[in-house]
């Protein structure tokens, strides 16, 4: 886990990933009606009836998806991916059924949401144009007509395989897209936008995974609470930005002042948790001497609005009080963060002067 805070996250679009999964479904639908019409036109009715019962099997999903969306795009893919392959061949044969088969390169092409719309749509293009150079090759006609017979069948052997490397590849994209998008927004759904530090709960859940791999290298983890003192005198200097400046400042500093491995956390308005794990007992004081000394310089706060442009930027203590616990064996995160907290209000907020317990 990482001390130090990444840039403000910006606040989810979404709160689950899942929206991507109707783009491909719709899109499958669309090129499994084109198979259908395709094959009323030419006339072929074997493939006129697979791409009628595609496009059901796609319109079913897609209703089932709308109602209850929690299918992934990757899934959807991989799943369309598979069935394609297995249904085309076993119903029209081998080189007709790999060709159907490869009428899901354009949906793939659409899949990877990282992208903007004009990319995509144009991967999608270039997909159908090689999807007829495909189709074309594989029936023998001009490109490689004047070949000869053996030439022809490994150019044919070729294509087959660098289609399937393609699909493959696509595929593999659209899986990593998702994971991305996935990730970034479990992230931004863990992380507090202002200060880029985790949020509450999820830092109470590293803090108990931290302590679980220092109890197994029998290392102490220690407890420390920071309270942010001058938060009223910021508003009353700056309003909110100035608050909102003081509390980004604050966390910057304090992540600075930890090593790699430890925690930090936002647990409310101007609280933070800081999890220190392998301390020695005569160690300790030097970790909250620097956490006062990263600390103690004034900040800088926006200028209030409305204020005479020549004016200097007000500024505030950046100071912090503290309380501190040790995190025993047999003691509740919770139990601990009560006793780390009657340490820091044991000496008052704005002392600025350090509460412990043992």
């Amino acid at each position: 886990m990482s001390a130090r805070p990444a840039a403000p996250a910006p606040a989810p679009a979404r709160v689950l990933p899942w929206t991507g999964g109707r783009e491909v479904l719709a899109g499958a639908l669309c090129l499994h009606l084109a198979v259908a019409t395709l094959g009323l036109v030419l006339p072929q009715p074997l493939l006129a009836g697979l791409g009628a019962g595609l496009a059901l099997l796609s319109a079913g999903v897609l209703v089932a998806h709308r109602r209850r969306p929690r299918l992934p795009a990757s899934t959807v893919a991989i799943v369309g991916v598979v069935a394609h392959g297995l249904i085309g061949p076993l119903v029209l044969g081998a080189t007709t059924g790999l060709q159907t088969f490869l009428l899901v390169l354009p949906a793939l092409a659409l899949v990877d949401r990282s992208l903007p719309w004009s990319t995509r749509l144009g991967r999608a293009g270039a997909s159908i144009v090689g999807y007829g150079l495909f189709v074309a090759i594989l029936d023998g006609a001009s490109p490689i007509a004047p070949l000869g017979a053996a030439a022809r069948s490994l150019v044919t052997e070729l294509v087959r395989v660098g289609a399937l490397a393609v699909v493959g590849a696509l595929t593999w994209a659209a899986v990593q897209a998702q994971e991305r998008a996935a990730a970034a927004d479990r992230t931004a759904a863990d992380t507090d936008p202002l200060t880029g530090l985790l949020r509450r709960q999820p830092a109470f859940a590293a803090a108990r995974q931290l302590r679980a791999r220092a109890r197994a290298e029998d290392r102490t983890v220690v407890l420390l609470v920071v309270e942010i003192d001058e938060m009223s005198a910021a508003v009353e200097r700056a309003g909110e930005p100035g608050a909102d400046a003081l509390v980004r400042t604050t966390a910057l500093r304090l992540a600075s002042s930890l090593r790699r491995g430890d925690l930090i956390g936002r647990l409310g308005r101007a609280e933070f948790l800081m999890v220190i794990a392998g301390v020695a007992q005569d160690q300790v004081w030097d970790v909250l001497d620097r956490v006062h000394r990263v600390t103690e310089t004034d900040v800088a706060l926006p200028p209030r609005a409305g204020a005479p442009t020549s004016a200097a930027d007000p500024l505030v203590s950046g100071r912090v009080s503290l309380g501190l616990a040790t995190w025993d064996d047999d003691e509740l995160l919770e139990e601990c963060l009560s006793r780390a907290d009657a340490a820091l209000y044991q000496n008052g907020l704005r002392t600025g002067v350090l509460g412990a317990t043992a």
